[in-house]
């Protein structure tokens, strides 16, 4: 966690993910296709601590990962 120097704030949790790539080629041309996060796992990879003046205290602020993405990849190599 950024800026909580004196560790006063609880670690963040443990998380794990599945990511799925599949791909072919032939000649020249290759596809790619992903799944990234497969399974949509809800987490929070990084979370910093900062002033409120509003309340006069810290808080903590949450940067949550990215939901479940595709990416499909279409290649040609020049020769």
């Amino acid at each position: 966690m950024s800026a909580d120097f004196a560790n006063q704030f609880p670690a963040l949790d443990g998380y794990q993910t599945l990511n799925l790539t599949l791909g072919w080629a032939a000649g020249d041309w290759a596809v790619k296709a992903r799944v990234i996060n497969a399974l949509d796992e809800h987490y929070s990879g990084f979370a910093a601590v900062a002033y409120n003046p509003a309340t006069f205290s810290n808080d903590v602020g949450y940067y949550p990962a990215p939901e479940r993405t595709y990416e499909v990849r279409l290649q040609w190599r020049m020769r």
